[in-house]
């Protein structure tokens, strides 16, 4: 349960957004560490949950008992960026930026957004779109992906979280099972980047205000997906292993304007090949991993 701070005389007021109908223990650790990292540097922050919007009437927005005649900053720890946009428009500062937010919720807006970066990503075929009157089944694309990307195949949505919108097609059967389950969701395939399809992980490499704050690896025995949430170690990253790594994932939080990200790498030990970034990214295990203060530095983005 969310708790509001207690309103100390001579703090500056902010809010934590979070969502409306979803929370976990990643997001209420978050909550916590911003909380009382902000009381630490004089900020009061109070957590709202997403509100609504009514449009035709600007008088009639619903501000979610938010202090709209002050001018404040916001943590928006939510993908609700039509809220997001009303509290901007309405001159608060937000962080992360609605349309930051907006560029990291679909990997292939991500991807499209940093064409000419000169950064690598892994080798991806984008579904067409498929309208939901239509079947949409199509032997020529299931075989072009087949052919240019070899098995095993990572097969993504493009909106997704914590590994839950993942998979992996290790033949032609599973590869058209997940084409026909998806088929109207929007989604792509990537060549495979790792040497062990039963056991994976990533590099996350945690930026804020342009400064790499903590840099992780995540592996997990059990899974090629390397999400803590589903079974994922955290440990940090060695100085010298993290070097080019953090290079790349300081350019890419400067080309999409994040204030806070983290950005997620395959682990190949060669070059970074950038997976995904992460405009809300939960902190804890990285913190504890790294002893990184990483709730204090986003504070001071206030």
């Amino acid at each position: 349960m969310y708790r509001l701070v207690l309103k100390y005389k001579g703090m500056r007021l902010g809010y934590i957004v979070v969502n409306r109908y979803y929370t976990d223990s990643g997001t209420e650790y978050a909550v916590r560490r911003l909380i009382e990292e902000g009381q630490k540097c004089g900020i009061r922050l109070e957590v709202v949950k997403s509100g609504m919007v009514e449009y035709g009437d600007e008088k009639s927005f619903d501000f979610n008992n938010l202090d709209a005649s002050k001018k404040m900053p916001i943590l928006f720890w939510d993908k609700d960026t039509g809220y997001a946009l009303e509290l901007e428009r309405f001159g608060h500062k937000i962080i992360n930026r609605p349309r930051a937010i907006d560029i990291c919720n679909d990997k292939i807006v991500t991807y499209q957004s940093l064409r000419g970066s000169k950064i690598k990503i892994p080798q991806t075929i984008v579904t067409p779109l498929v309208y939901d009157v239509c079947d949409g089944e199509d032997k020529e694309f299931i075989d072009l992906v087949e052919s240019e990307l070899k098995f095993p195949i990572v097969v993504k949505e493009n909106v997704g979280s914590q590994g839950r919108q993942v998979y992996l097609a290790s033949n032609r059967q599973e590869l058209e099972k997940l084409n026909k389950k998806l088929r109207h969701i929007p989604h792509h395939y990537q060549k495979f980047c790792g040497d062990n399809r039963n056991s994976g992980g990533d590099i996350r490499i945690y930026v804020v205000s342009g400064k790499v704050v903590a840099s992780v690896r995540r592996t997990n025995t059990a899974d090629f997906r390397g999400n803590v949430n589903i079974g994922g170690a955290v440990t940090q990253l060695c100085e010298s292993s993290a070097k080019a790594y953090n290079a790349v994932a300081v350019k890419v939080s400067k080309k999409l304007k994040l204030d806070y990200c983290a950005i997620d790498f395959a682990d190949t030990g060669g070059e970074p090949i950038l997976l995904e970034v992460n405009s809300n990214a939960y902190f804890e295990s990285a913190e504890k991993a790294c002893g990184a203060n990483i709730a204090g530095a986003i504070l001071r983005l206030c």
